[in-house]
């Protein structure tokens, strides 16, 4: 049971929370996870974010844990289709809290570092640490993985391959730490998401706790739509952090160029008279809204 005052208050229950995380066990997802919900909750390996929403709504799983978005490589965009999907929006689940999580990567490998032919990992640490790697193992094979943790397992199976992930997951996978601190915290920071249905009775969070606020729409294709929704935001003085589109197509599966569905992030709560009022006037200037959640945000050492 987790009693910190910086973390989740979780009532106690005849049965254990479910919660499902992305990658394998070990992933950060899993070790944020544990941090900020404790060891008595029950937890879910899932390979994709897809497949963390899909345990949900399947109820398999209380909770999800996803990563959204690295301080250096930008946006997940496999998470923002998972949390913008019709069976998403259409349940009661939404975000609940935003966990922003210093990230230390690690080089794991069973071989010494002189006989590491091949490197899995996910795609984002790669270009961070290009330098590093064209410097020390010029001549090994990067390969791109669903998650650091997958990385990690692969490398596990094969001589002289090495992953770029976290050192708590060496042990799991029985790799040695062959490179330590090879990122600053201070700078590789990666955002997740925890996911909770906005009726969980194990979650208590306070309305005035509450102070982000994320949001998705589509528009009519014409001139002037997207700034026209836009202005919504600065009429109702809400300070805007995030905008990103995606194509529509993710939704409906009907592929049309010019249709984008678009997200948006707001500092806000739900109990400022200028949220509602905001709602409005934004249903008045799109062609729909979702409510993707009402949130808090913190810094949170996995």
């Amino acid at each position: 049971m987790v009693s910190r005052s910086d973390a989740l208050t979780l009532r106690c229950s005849a049965k254990p929370i479910r919660v499902a995380y992305f990658g394998r066990e070990g992933s950060y997802s899993h070790q944020v996870a544990l941090k900020q919900l404790g060891k008595n909750a029950s937890y879910m390996a899932c390979p994709t974010s897809q497949q963390v929403v899909d345990a949900l709504l399947r109820g398999a799983a209380d909770l999800g844990v996803v990563p959204i978005e690295n301080s250096i490589s930008g946006m997940i965009p496999e998470s923002i289709d998972a949390i913008v999907s019709r069976g998403f929006v259409s349940s009661d689940f939404r975000i609940q809290e935003q966990w922003h999580v210093p990230i230390q990567l690690s080089l794991l490998g069973n071989s010494p570092m002189s006989r590491i032919k091949t490197i899995y990992s996910h795609p984002f640490p790669l270009p961070y640490l290009e330098k590093w790697l064209d410097r020390h193992l010029p001549g090994a094979e990067r390969i791109e993985t669903v998650s650091t943790t997958e990385g990690a397992y692969l490398a596990s199976q094969r001589k002289g391959s090495a992953a770029i992930a976290s050192a708590k997951a060496a042990p799991i996978y029985r790799l040695k730490v062959l490179k330590s601190k090879l990122s600053d915290p201070k700078k590789y920071q990666t955002r997740f998401y925890l996911l909770a249905s906005s009726q969980n009775s194990e979650l208590r969070i306070q309305n005035s706790e509450l102070n982000q606020v994320a949001l998705c729409f589509s528009l009519p294709n014409r001139p002037g739509a997207l700034v026209r929704a836009l202005q919504v935001f600065a009429k109702a003085r809400l300070n805007m952090t995030r905008i990103m589109s995606r194509p529509l197509a993710k939704r409906t599966g009907i592929f049309n160029p010019d249709e984008y569905l678009f997200w948006v992030d707001l500092e806000s709560n739900p109990k400022d008279p200028r949220f509602r009022k905001m709602l409005t006037e934004l249903g008045r200037r799109t062609k729909h809204y979702d409510i993707l959640g009402l949130y808090r945000t913190r810094i949170v050492h996995a």
